[in-house]
């Protein structure tokens, strides 16, 4: 009988260190992609400022998009290609509609 429960609380143990290890894991993966979510959010706040300005793009503009520039190279590094992005959306799309 005591062979039978101590497979038993052996068992138990082994479930109750399963579903901790993953409520655990869960919680690590949510903090580490915080960073990209705020990251990816900031730049596209950027791209959407940038991209909506509705007059003609000079130091104000600039300086409205370096916000959330900054916000975003402060979330993750990966965010140093939104002025690449600013540039090729001026270049290939924004350049070809006319102003009006």
């Amino acid at each position: 009988v005591s062979g039978v429960m101590t497979r038993d609380l052996s068992a138990f143990f082994a479930a109750a260190f399963l579903i901790a290890h993953t409520i655990q894991t869960e919680s690590t993966t949510y903090i580490s992609s915080r960073s990209e979510l705020l990251s990816t959010m900031f730049f596209l706040i950027g791209l959407l400022i940038f991209i909506s300005w509705p007059w003609r793009r000079g130091f104000l503009c600039a300086a409205v998009v370096a916000i959330p520039y900054w916000l975003a190279m402060a979330s993750k590094e990966t965010a140093i290609t939104l002025p690449a992005a600013l540039f090729l959306v001026d270049w290939l799309v924004l350049s070809k509609k006319t102003v009006t």
